[in-house]
């Protein structure tokens, strides 16, 4: 156990309840922008392309009260449906869908892998079995884990009507590797990736490696606040209970 994470563990605890439950788990989900990878996505341009898609229906301030989303797109859409005709309304939607994936794909340029990212999901993979679950769409999220070097089922935006931080993403993994979500662990930097593993019954870890602080993770309780995703496969590996110890 590294002295870091056992220092880190000390003054951020995990709850002592869950440890027993540890050998209980098969399967872990794995989030993947800023949990194994960061896409650093420049959001000041992805929010120029798509408020003038929608210029002068929709407010470019409307983009701007959060990192743009295909969701965002969808709520935008709806604005549209209110002073154009469905078709019309349509045909923006899909336009600006087409630029954000564009501008994902641009963002793999500068694709950067978590440290020790690769090396964790190689060693998780071995005990447990391990999917990504995203609300990237799949063409991105396979370009880049194939960037990062591994390759591992994947749960992407196309896959479901919901996504995180709704629960049918993980629902719809763990019908297919037909398990039950108190045999899982979700794995996320985000309060969606939380939410949405608490939701669907499965327990959670959050790392520090994305958007979030720890103070807006602890306020959704996930069971455990690691500092990165190699920390968290650590423990998982450990045969140790209790890693403050």
């Amino acid at each position: 156990m590294n002295g870091g994470l056992q220092w880190f563990t000390q003054i951020c605890p995990p709850r002592v309840w869950w440890f027993p439950l540890k050998g209980k788990l098969r399967v872990v989900f794995v989030d993947l922008d800023g949990t194994i990878v960061n896409f650093h996505l420049e959001l000041e341009r992805v929010v120029s392309v798509i408020s003038r898609i929608f210029s002068p229906y929709v407010p470019k301030e409307f983009f701007a009260n959060g990192p743009p989303t295909l969701e965002m797109i969808d709520q935008a859409t709806q604005k549209l449906e209110k002073k154009l005709d469905p078709h019309r309304s349509e045909k923006l939607k899909q336009t600006a869908i087409k630029a954000f994936k564009r501008e994902e794909f641009r963002a793999l340029k500068n694709l950067e892998p978590i440290d020790g990212a690769k090396e964790a999901l190689e060693q998780l993979n071995g005990c447990y079995k391990v999917v990504v679950v995203t609300r990237k769409t799949r063409p991105v999220a396979a370009r880049a884990l194939e960037v990062l070097g591994v390759e591992l089922p994947l749960i992407a935006w196309e896959d479901t009507s919901r996504h995180k931080p709704f629960p049918d993403p993980l629902r719809l993994a763990l019908q297919q590797l037909k398990t039950h979500p108190w045999n899982a662990l979700t794995v996320g930097d985000h309060i969606y990736d939380i939410l949405s593993g608490k939701r669907a019954g499965t327990y959670t870890a959050a790392v520090l490696t994305g958007v979030c602080t720890r103070e807006e993770l602890e306020k959704v309780e996930p069971d455990i606040i690691l500092p990165t995703f190699p920390d968290v496969v650590e423990w998982l590996l450990s045969p140790e209970d209790d890693l403050s110890e």
